[in-house]
Parts: structure tokens; C-alpha cells; sequence
């Protein structure tokens, strides 16, 4: 089996792949403070959860876009399996043209969802992951990273309300009951969910009439279920996009070696 590990600001996303398939799905901590022997014992207590033997994992695959976090995760292999894991950068993405200024200050995992997002459906494609921030991003018609968009997301807006204001409380993100909400708790979801469904279906009509193509848009990240089924443009809803792209890449460099 691959560990497929995606280190995000607010949290990490742990996939299980045998073969091409990912069989388990989990979530650790974005925890700066941890030590890689609490990441350790968090690792290993999933993987008994789930009844997976620790002999099962064959190799260990890292996406990341905090570096600190990177190198502990890095030392829970060693830990673990006493061996290095493959950690990707944007160089062990050949099979993706990059039409950025600077490829390196792209963050991994949105050229992940955009390689997995080509490789599943074509494109062109417009890949939008909804997580701690919205990024939205192009490939052309021949499969070129064209750049795209970043924007706060449904968790940064519920927490600055929460920080910034004296009266408005934090709230769960969940579906709002109605569009008017009869709450603060329901006005602050309406206006997160709602305005993000709108922010992105707006962004998506430029970019389409932009290229001039009526590209299909993939969703992906923790909060994709939650705004796509009030957005008017997210054709496809795939949870696991950039750990798909980490597998994919994976395969991609060890069958090259």
C-alpha cells in the first residue's frame, strides 16, 4: 500500500492506495506544536483503527505546503519504516505544463488536483478546491497550468467574523436553513455558504469567457460538498483530488526510474 500524505495549513489528509484505488480515507491535526512521536502515535492509531498492519505500508508519498510540517511527517517515516519518503515538488510533475512566471511558489497541492483533474476528465478544466482558502485554477485545452485564483475560504471568513467583530459568535459550517437567515449563527452560514457558491460560480464566468471556452469545473476539498450544491457552475465533486494527484505522481516517478 501507498500513504499518499497531503499537508495543509489547517489540517492533513492521509490516503491509503492499493494499487490505484484508495481503499482509507483520514485526518490528522495541522499542529506546528506537535512532536513527530505524537504525529507518530496519531498515525499509528488510525492505522490500527482500520485494522491496517504498519508492514502493509509498502511506501510513503508527501505533498506539502508547510515545511515545518513536512519535515516532522518526514521523521514519522523513519520512525515508522526507517526510510525516507518520496516528498514531491513541483519538478515531479512532468506530465503537466506549467505556464506560471515562477513554477516553485505554486502550491503543490493545487498542481496535484490539477494533475489528477486532467488525467480523470480532460480539459479543458477548471479545478476549484474549497478548503481554508478558494483556489481556482485553468488548464487549457492541450493540459497547461495556466495559473488562476485565490481567495479566502468558507473556515478563514467564519474565523475573522469570529476575531474581528464583538457580536458575532464562531459557528458551525453547515448548511444554512434558508437564504434570510432568523439567526446570527444562520445570517453568518447563509452568508459564508451562499457567498462562496457565488464568488465562485462569478469567478468561473470570467475565466470561461476569458478563455472563450465553456470548461467543466471539478470541486475538491473539505468544503466542496458544503457550497456545491448551491453553486451553478461545479459540474464534478472529487474529495480526494490532490491525494489522487500525489498516487498518480508516484507511480509516474517510480515507473520512470
Amino acid at each position: 500500500m501507498l500513504l499518499a500524505v497531503d499537508i495543509g495549513n489547517s489540517s492533513i489528509s492521509v490516503g491509503l492506495f492499493s494499487e490505484n484505488t484508495i481503499v482509507h480515507y483520514f485526518r490528522l491535526p495541522a499542529d506546528l506544536r506537535k512532536t513527530p512521536e505524537e504525529y507518530r502515535d496519531l498515525l499509528t492509531e488510525q492505522l490500527d483503527t482500520k485494522g491496517i498492519a504498519l508492514e502493509k505500508i509498502d511506501d510513503t508519498a508527501i505533498a506539502s505546503v508547510v515545511e515545518q510540517l513536512s519535515s516532522t511527517l518526514q521523521r514519522v517515516s523513519h520512525l515508522l519504516w526507517r526510510r525516507d519518503p518520496l516528498v514531491i515538488s513541483y519538478q515531479d510533475i512532468p506530465e503537466l505544463k506549467i505556464r506560471y512566471d515562477k513554477p516553485e511558489t505554486v502550491g503543490i497541492d493545487r498542481l496535484l488536483a490539477a494533475l489528477a483533474g486532467y488525467k480523470t476528465y480532460g480539459a479543458p478544466l477548471i479545478v476549484a478546491d474549497i478548503g481554508t482558502a478558494v483556489t481556482i485554477d485553468v488548464l487549457s485545452s492541450e493540459g497547461e497550468f495556466l495559473g488562476g485564483i485565490i481567495s479566502p475560504g468558507p473556515r478563514i471568513c467564519a474565523e475573522a467574523l469570529a476575531e474581528k467583530t464583538t457580536l458575532l459568535p464562531q459557528v458551525e459550517l453547515r448548511p444554512p436553513s434558508e437564504l434570510i437567515g432568523r439567526s446570527t449563527q444562520e445570517a453568518i452560514k447563509s452568508g459564508i455558504v451562499y457567498g462562496t457558491a457565488e464568488l465562485l460560480d462569478g469567478l468561473v464566468r470570467r475565466i470561461r469567457e476569458q478563455i472563450k471556452i465553456p470548461a467543466k469545473v471539478v470541486a475538491t476539498g473539505g468544503f466542496a460538498d458544503l457550497v456545491s450544491s448551491e453553486s451553478k457552475t461545479i459540474a464534478i465533486v472529487e474529495p480526494h483530488l490532490v491525494l489522487k494527484g500525489i498516487q498518480m505522481t508516484y507511480n509516474y516517478l517510480k515507473t520512470s526510474d
